[in-house]
């Protein structure tokens, strides 16, 4: 599949503020005024970006409204009426927990399973289709959850460190989800190299012999090679596979050394390199993904 860039933005965002927002909801009456806004303002602002940066994907973006219009079948329109659910929500709960309203726990679960369910539709997106094969399976919306969380865990103890407030709790939840979160990369890498490439013979029903394409069909590219054909050079995926496993899981155990070393500064440095390492591993997750319309251009 191609890489598109607007896309890799909205999954990384959208995810890591979701995640945080999640995390935020378990965990804020353990921080101060001052940090609960700067959480989630940061949260609010991840989100709204990773969202609006998935509408420069549409062919016409003025026609976004119609996401919403098909949520009996569309794992889209699911995530775009969760958002929309969510984003009220989750300004009315900020109110409530600073002038410490009644009502305000109860709410604050609300916003954890939103944020979840937005982030396991996004993940459904893609693990729904059957032509690419590495995606349809579990693992996917698994492997989503666990990023998602992994990075609003390593967002908010470094929000909180910055206030002085101590975050010892944090420790663990970021080593279980950075542990789970390696486990699940590591599968699903193992998945893709047993995935199988659909070849004509099979795509088209013809299995008693070896078929072979004698003509594509088209002379140049069509919608279809653009969207769904993707190559790159094996030097090219071995070294961002290494970048972005690294990034990935090295990063948020930097980040717990430095915070809780007193050191949320230079932490900043490590948790911008997990959002790099996060971008790296969503390129990798489109590029090396087949799609079965290969088979039918000889690929």
């Amino acid at each position: 599949m191609k890489p598109t860039f607007s896309i890799i933005v909205f999954t990384v965002l959208s995810g890591g503020g979701l995640g945080l927002a999640a995390i935020l909801a378990l965990f804020a009456d353990s921080l101060s005024s001052r940090a609960f806004i700067t959480a989630a303002g940061i949260s609010f602002v991840l989100i709204a970006g990773g969202l609006s940066a998935s509408v420069l994907h549409l062919a016409n973006p003025k026609n976004a409204w119609r996401a919403v219009m098909r949520v009996r079948t569309s794992w889209l329109s699911r995530e775009a009426v969760s958002a929309l659910i969510f984003f009220p929500l989750f300004i009315l709960w900020a109110a409530l927990h600073l002038t410490k309203t009644s009502g305000a726990s109860f709410l604050a679960w609300v916003i954890l399973i939103c944020a979840m369910v937005i982030v396991f539709c996004t993940a459904m997106i893609y693990q729904s289709l059957k032509p690419i094969a590495a995606w349809h399976h579990p693992l996917t919306a698994i492997n989503y959850l666990l990023f998602a969380l992994l990075c609003g865990a390593v967002l908010f103890c470094t929000i909180a460190t910055f206030d002085g407030i101590e975050t010892t709790h944090m420790i663990f939840i970021i080593l279980f989800f950075t542990i789970f979160a390696l486990i699940g990369k590591i599968l699903h890498y193992r998945r893709l190299g047993k995935t199988e490439d659909v070849r004509i013979g099979r795509a088209v029903g013809f299995t008693n012999a070896k078929a072979r394409l004698l003509d594509a069909g088209n002379t140049g590219q069509t919608f279809l090679t653009r969207e769904f054909i993707f190559t790159a050079s094996a030097m090219k995926l071995r070294l961002l596979k290494a970048f972005s496993l690294a990034i990935c899981f090295i990063a948020p155990i930097l980040v717990i050394i430095l915070t809780q070393s007193g050191y949320p500064k230079i932490a900043i440095v490590f948790v911008i390199l997990l959002f790099a390492g996060l971008f790296a591993e969503r390129w990798l997750f489109f590029a090396e993904a087949r799609h079965t319309v290969r088979a039918y251009h000889g690929m």
